[in-house]
Order: C-alpha cells, then sequence, then structure tokens
C-alpha cells in the first residue's frame, strides 16, 4: 500500500532555472533512496506537485515541505492510499509550463492564475488536479 499527496503552492521569491535544478538534483536523490515517485509542475511561480510511496517517507517528505520557506500558500489538493504507483518510473519528473502550454492543456483561454491555483477547493476538481492528470494525459498523446 503506497500513501499520496499532492498539493499547490506558491514560490515565496523567484527561483531561477538553475535552483530548481539544483532542487531537483536533491530531491531525485532522497526520493530514489526512500522510494518516492512522482511529478512536479511549475508554472508562473506556482508549484504542483504529485507524489506517492511508502506512508512513513511521503509524510516526513510532506512536513518538509511545509517547513521549506520556498513554499507559501500550500493548499493539499488530496491525500490517500493506493495499491499501485501512479508514477512509478519517475522520480521526480519535472516540467515549466509556458502559457501556451497551460492554455493548450487546461482549455483555459483566460488566466487568473490566483483563481486558478490558490483558491482552496475541498473537491477533486481543484484546477491543481486537473493540470497534473491533463498534462500527464498529454505525455501519453505527443
Amino acid at each position: 500500500m503506497y500513501k499520496y499527496v499532492s498539493y499547490v503552492s506558491e514560490q515565496t521569491h523567484s527561483l531561477s532555472e538553475e535552483s530548481i535544478q539544483e532542487l531537483l538534483l536533491h530531491s531525485r536523490a532522497k526520493n530514489t533512496k526512500h522510494q518516492i515517485t512522482g511529478l512536479l509542475i511549475f508554472f508562473q511561480g506556482v508549484f504542483t506537485q504529485f507524489f506517492e510511496g511508502p506512508e512513513h517517507y511521503v509524510e516526513k517528505v510532506y512536513r518538509s515541505i511545509l517547513d521549506d520557506s520556498r513554499h507559501t500558500k500550500i493548499i493539499e489538493l488530496s491525500t490517500g492510499y493506493s495499491d499501485k504507483r501512479y508514477y512509478a518510473d519517475w522520480k521526480m519528473a519535472y516540467h515549466r509550463l509556458s502559457t501556451d502550454q497551460f492554455v493548450k492543456i487546461t482549455g483555459y483561454q483566460e488566466l487568473d492564475r490566483d483563481q486558478f491555483f490558490t483558491k482552496p477547493c475541498t473537491t477533486l476538481h481543484h484546477p491543481g488536479i486537473q493540470l497534473l492528470e491533463s498534462f500527464v494525459q498529454g505525455l501519453h498523446f505527443a
């Protein structure tokens, strides 16, 4: 049984691509060690992430994200358990979305970033979850 968590958060300060690559390098090494898999999408200063693995390690990673000074306005989108991994081959897939890619994936022509990402939602229809699912489905058709 695997635990999973997904969330959106805003960056507290502008991160360079180099800083993000360093973060990914460090995260992927830790994820390999602790059997964590998932994906991270970065768009206009907002992180949207899904990760999964052994419960103890997922909770540890999520606590570290909650305490990380690079994140603010963290909204948990979903958490739960699954018998199988959704992203078994991805130690931490990453993609920085352009506005054109966002529009193509979501179908939204007019983008209100704050409304789309940071408005709390209590259902699985939060736009962050829709973005993750649409992005992954799009990979299979690209």
